[in-house]
């Protein structure tokens, strides 16, 4: 990592930031400064009331939260439809695994979640074109669900 190297490179320099442990008194308050202000926008745009622009009723952490849920809500149709597509091809038993057996609380607890979520991707599958299409058009980019290894 070089002295060049920032966080925020719009707000630090060559001789300001990063690891440059040789940087002045004044240079050194400055950055505190600019952090504290930042800090303080932040807060502000979380706690203070903001959304909607025209008629504010929530914070920027409620709609924070919100939008994290819209994008949840948006990503859940393509997921559900492949997961049907993927457990109607694949002809999945969860009550006969061939592998990474099950104790009989948990192989029922695996059946009932299937045939949640074969009812959930049914909803999808009958609802309104345009009810869809709305849900599934924001927040863009569209994200994906996806499994992935913790490590």
């Amino acid at each position: 990592m070089t002295a060049r190297t920032s966080i925020c490179p719009a707000t630090a320099t060559g001789s300001s930031g990063s690891m440059n442990l040789n940087m002045d008194g004044p240079t050194v308050d400055d950055l505190a400064d600019r952090g504290r202000a930042a800090g303080a926008a932040m807060v502000q745009q979380f706690t203070q009331l903001r959304y909607p622009p025209h008629s504010p009723s929530a914070t920027g952490w409620e709609n924070h939260r919100w939008v994290r849920y819209r994008a949840l809500l948006s990503s859940l149709p393509e997921w559900l439809v492949s997961y049907a597509r993927g457990r109607q091809v694949l002809d999945i038993d969860p009550s006969a695994p061939p592998s990474y057996e099950l104790t009989a609380a948990a192989g029922k607890l695996a059946e009932d979640l299937s045939e949640a979520l074969d009812k959930v991707a049914g909803l999808v599958d009958r609802a309104d074109d345009e009810a869809l299409d709305e849900l599934v058009a924001s927040p863009r980019p569209l994200g994906a669900i996806r499994r992935i290894p913790l490590s």
